[in-house]
């Protein structure tokens, strides 16, 4: 009887040991699926992929959306490495030089000319120059040892941003509204964490992006944004973004000029509370922010055209928008998985996972908290002249200690719901009571950071806001 039934546990076959304790892999955490299927047995594969999802439910904390680098567009398309329509190319590597990398290579360098140009700044052209440098150095140094990437990383993330701050900007003040410099700091902020983050993350990243060799890597260096190369295009999905977002500008626009022509007695109005004002403020970033979606946009219909007239593989490329829905978030970890995804992405690179992560996350959230917090004070002075020091600490404050309590939060909940929490589906198994607190604790908490966020970082209210933008 012992015999037979030890038979029988091992005749079992090893993918539905697998299902049972990972049936989400392969769409929360397709780097754990895939090291799981190639190199792991199926009682092996549980219990990590239990480990994993576990430590998956900690991660709702600043800059993390989950494991991995999926992510949803602002229309809920979900970008995953290893879904079925969405699979990343993994040919071998190839460095040669294609009718689409030459077309390329003129049109954004062609373009960059043409800027300093008409601009009269030569200082744009070192600063590009540096861009195009890291991502290619990303894939030099994929296979290092984190420890010597994490170093490259630093001083190449230090080298961009004084750059920027130092030159750039200067260059700018005096010259250009608030709006604009908000808009320009923004947009090469996003195009620096896209870059940078590739050689933190190294082969893995590169992996999950299809960046199998140096021509891939140019490429991706004049994206302004997170860019995936993919085995077929998805020109509908491109369609619908655009509509998606035409449809929300139209919406935040209306409400902007509605502000604008109500008076200042109705803005002093809105301006003397401020619960009115930072619910106002919400809604008008949430708008705001969707203008860094436009400069992604518009790469991927110039790859598109790059892509048809040339027939070129190596130009299918799909990128992943900066910025989702913020404003309907209904969590802290929502809100972050779609607040600034390079920015995400590189915070996590840097600070959450080589300080231990959910491991440690006594020590992790905390220190990349602070660490979020000095990253942004020069933001400020580069905008307005003042660090504000103090208001950023407390902004980013607020944001960890809300962050902190749904972690707590969670990890409580999930014994008490399920009995199976290494699967993601314990977390919609909360009861309602659980979900409307949890979301009434990050509204509140993503209100009041942004109200000191604007109101004293950044030295503005509403009238001023809508005057810069």
């Amino acid at each position: 009887m012992i015999a037979a039934k030890a038979a029988e546990q091992t005749a079992a076959p090893p993918s539905s040991s697998l299902a049972d304790g990972c049936s989400t892999a392969e769409s929360s955490c397709p780097e754990v699926h895939d090291s799981v299927m190639i190199h792991l047995s199926s009682k092996d594969a549980h219990v990590i992929c239990k480990q994993d999802h576990e430590a998956e439910d900690q991660l709702l904390l600043a800059h993390i959306s989950t494991c991995g680098d999926d992510v949803r567009d602002i229309h809920g398309e979900t970008h995953v490495a290893n879904t079925p329509d969405y699979e990343p190319v993994t040919e071998i590597p190839i460095d040669k030089v294609t009718t689409g990398t030459v077309l390329v290579g003129i049109l954004f360098l062609g373009a960059t000319l043409g800027l300093t140009a008409l601009m009269h700044r030569p200082a744009i052209l070192p600063y590009c120059a540096l861009q195009l440098g890291i991502a290619l150095l990303g894939f030099r140094v994929r296979d290092w040892d984190w420890k010597y990437r994490w170093i490259t990383g630093l001083l190449c993330v230090v080298t961009l941003s004084g750059y920027k701050v130092a030159i750039l900007m200067r260059m700018l003040t005096g010259n250009a509204t608030l709006g604009i410099r908000m808009f320009f700091f923004g947009t090469t902020a996003l195009w620096e964490c896209s870059n940078s983050s590739l050689v933190f993350g190294g082969a893995e990243t590169q992996r999950k992006f299809g960046i199998t060799s140096y021509t891939r890597a140019f490429i991706k260096a004049w994206a302004p944004c997170q860019v995936k190369f993919v085995n077929s295009s998805r020109p509908a999905l491109l369609w619908r973004r655009c509509w998606h977002l035409l449809a929300l500008f139209t919406v935040g626009i209306g409400l902007q000029q509605v502000l604008k022509w109500s008076g200042e007695g109705v803005l002093g109005t809105i301006s003397s509370i401020p619960i009115l004002e930072a619910e106002v403020l919400a809604i008008l970033l949430f708008a705001t922010t969707l203008f860094f979606n436009v400069p992604g946009l518009v790469w991927q219909f110039v790859m598109n055209a790059v892509h048809t007239v040339s027939g070129d593989h190596l130009c299918r490329v799909e990128i992943i928008l900066p910025y989702g829905a913020i404003y309907f978030s209904t969590s802290t970890r929502e809100f972050w998985s779609k607040w600034s995804r390079p920015a995400s992405s590189l915070i996590r690179q840097m600070f959450y996972y080589p300080l231990g992560g959910p491991q440690r996350p006594y020590i992790s959230i905390p220190v990349m908290f602070a660490l979020n917090a000095a990253a942004h004070y020069d933001v400020s002075n580069a905008l307005v002249g003042d660090r504000a020091i103090m208001w950023w600490n407390l902004v980013f404050g607020v944001l960890g200690v809300a962050a902190t309590c749904e972690i707590m939060a969670t990890k409580w909940m999930i014994p008490q719901t399920s009995h199976s929490a290494e699967t993601a589906e314990a977390a919609e198994d909360f009861p309602l009571w659980f979900k409307v607190g949890r979301g009434a604790i990050a509204h509140a908490s993503l209100r009041v950071a942004l109200y000191f966020l604007v109101t004293r970082c950044l030295q503005m209210n509403v009238s001023s806001f809508l005057l810069s933008l």
